[in-house]
């Protein structure tokens, strides 16, 4: 990534986290048994309650958000640049204060959305996914090239489809539409989840950029081999923000490399507990028999993951310096 990220993080004292540190990469994920504390994670980045400490890359310094504030701490941003005061406001602060959060859920993908004025920034209008034809109709407009290869690949994915279709269902709303093979118009009512997840997934990249963008379970509505490619959209756009997921699903896993993965348990003495995938048991030796989402299926119990992560997980990290 060209840009700062944040590498590092603690989370208090929020629902089930009592105090754990995480180690980030620009594109990350989150496994591990139900109610474990993945989802909470991801609200504690996005702000919603609780307090968290971000160190950004670089040696650039940190950063504290507690109930809603934000405050910096440390202080290493006056060793590095000595006269910049506005060091923290370009550095800093781009790499945590804008984020989003993505819970597609189709029925929402579904509905008919209000045009988007021109200059407007491209985004979601909620975080389950409302407004994706009104995306596809800015995008249309303001970058026909894309709107064309996106169409196309939507097209190569899903043979029984002859052309994405945009309809108008008042003055001043769209709806997504599909034309099949044999001619036969379907209503975004009749489309497949499958079909408006990877629509949602392939239009991102066209989207305005957040520093980081959190995702719950992109793998929902998938097949298999859609699943690969969603991750190699998240791949590419991890080179300009941050991408956070939380999953269950392996084959997700199978296209991260093992420093991208933290495995999420909880106990009911220590609340959530975060372990690398890379510090996990004999994972060296399992790691050249199993490719990661295998290697996970294989040991995972879930509850606490003890085939993974022992029976005494590592306590709190050294936060970053």
């Amino acid at each position: 990534m060209d840009r700062p990220y944040v590498e590092w993080m603690r989370v208090e004292d929020y629902r089930c986290i009592r105090s754990v540190d995480v180690h980030l990469t620009p594109l990350h994920a989150f496994i591990g048994p139900n109610d474990s504390g993945k989802s909470s994670l991801l609200r504690a980045i996005q702000g919603v309650g609780g307090t968290i400490r971000f160190w950004v890359s670089g040696g650039i310094g940190g950063y504290q958000r507690a109930l809603g504030q934000p405050h910096e701490f440390g202080g290493a941003y006056d060793r590095m640049e000595p006269g910049r005061p506005d060091f923290w406001e370009q550095k800093v602060l781009p790499a945590v204060r804008d984020l989003a959060l993505l819970r597609l859920d189709p029925d929402e993908l579904r509905q008919p959305a209000r045009l988007i004025p021109s200059g407007t920034p491209l985004w979601f209008s909620s975080e389950r996914g409302r407004g994706l034809a009104a995306l596809y109709d800015a995008l249309q407009t303001r970058d026909f090239d894309r709107y064309v290869a996106t169409s196309r690949r939507f097209v190569e994915l899903f043979p029984c489809v002859r052309a994405l279709r945009l309809q108008n269902p008042t003055d001043s709303t769209k709806a997504l539409g599909i034309t099949l093979m044999d001619g036969s118009d379907v209503a975004a009512s009749e489309m497949s989840e499958g079909m408006l997840y990877w629509l949602s997934f392939a239009i991102i990249e066209s989207l305005a950029p957040r520093a980081i963008l959190l995702i719950e379970e992109p793998e929902n509505g998938l097949h298999p081999a859609r699943i690969a490619e969603v991750m190699k959209v998240l791949r590419a756009m991890s080179e300009r923000m941050q991408i956070i997921v939380a999953t269950h699903s392996p084959l997700v896993i199978n296209e991260l490399q093992a420093e991208e993965v933290t495995i999420v348990t909880r106990t009911p003495e220590r609340g959530t507990i975060c372990t690398p995938m890379t510090a996990t048991k004999n994972f060296a030796e399992r790691s050249k028999i199993y490719a990661l989402g295998e290697l996970w299926l294989s040991y995972a119990d879930g509850e606490l993951e003890k085939e993974l992560v022992g029976d005494d997980p590592p306590a709190k990290a050294a936060a970053a310096s």
